[in-house]
């Protein structure tokens, strides 16, 4: 087991070996070794060795007393063993020994030096690309065979005559004659002068061509227009139109290049669609002089080895369903439009040998699939409950147009968590360290990155408003919808030159968001009194979410006073190994209510709910582990809790309770109060028969949270510290679950569900019967639903001593999204000052400095 060279080494934070800058240096060693490379990071080093053979090593130095030896392993994986210098020593592995010679005698694996090319820096030979223009079949393992087309990423040239590099195509690493490579990035005059362009050429030419294979024509869209015709699926050739020409250059989406070789090679570095790279392009003979008819012929003339790398493809494309692998599977609801009806389904998750992903949809378990998914070319998106009045939705967007989108929804919600992680992985757009330009941090201490959008919408103005209507908003991202306000009227005109307003004072925060370019635009509904489908009626302007930067912040006011006002912003941050947040993990566990009291004071409401859901998000993933954390920040609370009071004021126990119960109740109870025609008829009769109502929903929810392990667990550790701090006022435990379930959880969504008084009216027979349950009066002289109700407090707090006992360790899967947004919230807190209400409120906290031990400080750096 190697650790990577960002790890931290176990300490306490007062430790002194937190302070580097304390701890004098060795001076730099004396070595003459080929394999030594000097300062050299991870992720360089990682990409001089990749595809080498095994055996092939170099050191590396990292930092003033760390060195490296990175290797590739039997499996062909680059690993780094951590070198320590202590004076004249080196430790590798807790051996000795007495130089960075020896480590490199005695360790097995280092059979083939990788030399170290002088005066040269790591970027100036890692990015040299070459196309081969003559094939090359080499007779010696040492050299590298190529054929007429592949890209070579050449990292050696200290010989005239020959150049070290890796066969993009293939892999293969190894030595090749310079007089049949021709550079990349080359300066021409005529397009013509390129191998791979061709003045008109059939589609065809590229079919039977490996993936990542390419060739350049002219376009019909006009003088000065290129078509790159990239192959990117087995039976997909996608075009990229190019504009510009060799004296002024080219632009590709916006994107200016001063030649096409230069637009070629990024596109050898990064994926120009679906993960898929340019490694190979296709070069047909062109004699002088020839016509465009011989051009058209000739260009349906494959050579032979273009046929057997396709053979060879497609022979292993048909067993490519025998290295499949089966990730997970599922259960679930899908629709292929918005305004369809949810269809169940049942899904799995497959990861195939070639690097691919593919989501697969069937009607039921072990029924005709019904449609496949490639995610390494789809987008996913997280949609805000109010799209659909549930929680657990997503979109997915394959990224060509022959596979259609999906909406997907899945239950519990915990299940969901689960698989939006898992589809996230896999998806694009997700994968890519964002910019840091101030942080020295290798790019492989990321695994991923978390965009989070967060968008309030305050009012819209215009003269096409009427009174008799009402509106709501659409918020759409890249033209789908994620989030949807409530509806509301036109406010009262003041004055009778005043334009009609609507107040919409909704906001919304949207996680897992697309990392690349996004666009961001609010439509205005309008809905008739007669109850048809909405109408839009208004837009606002397109926002652009540019891809190049971690903070976006727009204020939008519109112009002439017409239209919308609202805020967007979007905040981007790394995620990193599950190892890199056991500071936070510690603190959490050690001392949560310190932890977040910061927070919880300064943060926006937005963001303070934000960070009270990502730690419901972990208990909901891994509940033991987070149990002891819950049950701290509840005893905290009720430790100052009057019996009048329990769970009755805003906190950060009730903020995180609330939280964690609303993700279990919300969706059920809505479509319950929605479904069910009791309540359907009351809210049609004006609330006739309230008493038989409130029975209907009480059994609903007891027989419901016996379902629902998260709520039942969060509600049993509430009862085991009410138990603590009550232990001699049986009826205040039941007073604490009253005022966590019902007042916090059932009452908002009846009042948000049922129109007109009937939610009101319901809301306050609900919570009479709550305080019968938790009174004193016995179940002699109370309502039939009062006794159901204190029969289901009674069954938690049974389950209460089981909360009590304390569990830790490792999670069987690390949703780090979560533990890094929480870092990233606990570091925005660090930048802001308490305003109004909270800076009456910051008097609890003390002055304005903000303690934590060094390690976390450092983590939460790295996330602001």
């Amino acid at each position: 087991m190697h650790s990577s060279e960002n790890s931290t080494p176990n300490s306490s934070s007062d430790s002194p070996c937190y302070y580097k800058t304390q701890i004098s240096s060795p001076s730099e060693p004396h070595v003459n070794g080929p394999w030594y490379h000097g300062e050299l990071d991870e992720a360089d080093a990682t990409q001089l060795l990749q595809a080498a053979p095994t055996g092939t090593f170099l050191v590396r130095k990292r930092g003033h007393y760390r060195f490296y030896l990175s290797f590739v392993d039997k499996d062909k994986r680059v690993k780094h063993s951590p070198i320590r210098q202590i004076n004249s020593s080196y430790f590798l592995d807790g051996l000795k020994f007495e130089s960075l010679l020896e480590i490199i005698e005695n360790f097995e694996l280092a059979k083939y030096p990788l030399r170290r090319m002088e005066n040269e820096s790591c970027a100036d030979y890692l990015e040299i690309k070459y196309v081969c223009i003559r094939s090359y079949e080499p007779g010696d393992v040492e050299y590298m065979s190529a054929d007429r087309g592949d890209i070579v990423s050449v990292y050696e040239t200290d010989d005239d005559d020959w150049l070290m590099g890796r066969n993009e195509t293939t892999g293969a690493v190894g030595l090749i004659p310079v007089e049949n490579l021709e550079p990349l990035v080359l300066e021409v005059e005529d397009m013509n002068e390129l191998p791979y362009f061709y003045d008109t050429i059939l589609t065809d030419a590229i079919h039977l061509n490996p993936i990542g294979s390419f060739l350049l024509r002219k376009s019909s869209k006009g003088t000065d227009t290129y078509a790159l015709l990239v192959k990117t699926q087995y039976d997909l050739v996608e075009k990229f139109l190019i504009v510009g020409s060799p004296s002024r250059g080219f632009s590709v989406a916006g994107r200016q290049f001063p030649t096409i070789g230069h637009v070629l090679n990024r596109y050898c570095d990064r994926a120009i669609s679906g993960g898929v790279r340019l490694t190979h392009a296709v070069c047909i003979e062109k004699p002088e002089n020839a016509s465009n008819d011989e051009l058209m012929t000739m260009s349906q003339q494959f050579d032979d080895r273009s046929r057997k790398r396709a053979d060879r493809e497609d022979a292993y494309s048909e067993n490519v369903e025998s290295v499949t692998n089966l990730m997970a599977s599922t259960s679930a609801m899908r629709k292929s439009r918005e305004d369809k009806h949810w269809k169940e389904c049942y899904l799995t998750l497959s990861d195939l040998s070639i690097g691919a992903s593919h989501l697969s949809i069937f009607d039921s378990a072990g029924s005709k699939r019904r449609q496949c998914i490639d995610l390494s070319s789809s987008t996913i998106l997280w949609l805000d409950e109010s799209v659909f009045a549930a929680d657990g939705c997503v979109y997915i967007s394959p990224s060509f147009p022959h596979q259609p989108s999906v909406y997907l929804c899945f239950r519990p919600f915990s299940n969901f968590l689960h698989w939006i992680k898992m589809l996230r992985q896999r998806s694009i757009f997700q994968d890519s360290p964002p910019p840091i330009s101030q942080l020295s941090m290798s790019y492989t201490e990321f695994t991923t990155q978390m965009s989070i959008l967060f968008v309030d919408i305050e009012k819209y103005r215009s003269d096409a408003l009427k009174s008799d209507n009402l509106y709501s908003v659409n918020v759409l991202l890249n033209g789908t919808k994620i989030c949807a306000s409530p509806s509301f009227a036109p406010a009262a005109n003041r004055s009778t030159n005043e334009m009609p307003v609507v107040v919409i004072d909704s906001r919304f925060v949207l996680p897992c968001i697309p990392v690349c370019h996004n666009g961001l635009q609010l439509s205005m509904l309008a809905h008739s009194p007669t109850g048809k489908r909405g109408r839009p009626c208004g837009v606002s302007p397109l926002i652009s979410l540019p891809e190049g930067e971690n903070s976006v912040a727009i204020n939008h006011v519109p112009q002439s006073d017409v239209g919308f006002t609202f805020r967007v912003l979007r905040q981007r941050f790394p995620v990193l190994s599950i190892e890199r947040y056991a500071p936070l993990i510690d603190e959490m566990r050690g001392n949560p209510s310190e932890l977040f009291r910061w927070p919880a004071h300064v943060l926006p409401q937005q963001h303070k709910l934000f960070l009270y859901t990502c730690i419901s998000y972990l208990f909901s993933i891994d509940s033991s582990n987070m149990a002891g954390v819950f049950r701290k920040i509840i005893a905290d609370v009720l430790s100052a809790s009057t019996p009048e009071d329990v769970f009755r004021k805003d906190s950060l126990a009730t903020g995180i309770v609330t939280q964690t119960l609303r993700q279990s109740f919300n969706t059920p109870l809505y479509e319950f109060l929605h479904e069910n025609s009791t309540f359907l008829q009351a809210n049609s009769n004006g609330g006739a028969n309230m008493e038989s109502v409130v029975e209907i929903l009480v059994d609903f929810v007891d027989e419901k949270l016996v379902t629902l392990p998260v709520a039942s667990k969060v509600l049993a550790i509430a009862a085991a510290c009410a138990q603590h701090r009550f232990e001699s006022e049986p009826h205040l435990v039941k007073r604490t679950l009253s005022a966590l379930l019902v007042l916090r959880v059932l009452n908002p969504v009846i009042f948000s569900s049922l129109s007109g008084s009937v939610g009101s009216q319901l809301a306050k027979a609900v919570q009479s019967c709550a305080k019968a349950s938790a009174s004193l009066t016995s179940d002699a002289n109370i309502t039939t639903a009062a006794c159901t109700m204190r029969r289901m407090f009674d069954r938690v707090i049974a389950n209460a001593d089981d909360q009590m006992i304390e569990t830790s360790g490792q999670s069987a899967e690390a949703h780090t999204e979560w533990l890094a947004c929480i870092s990233h919230l606990i570091g925005f807190s660090l930048t802001l000052k308490p305003s109004g209400a909270a800076s009456a409120s910051a008097a609890d906290v003390g002055d304005h400095h903000v303690s934590m031990p060094l390690p976390l400080f450092e983590l939460i750096r790295l996330h602001q």
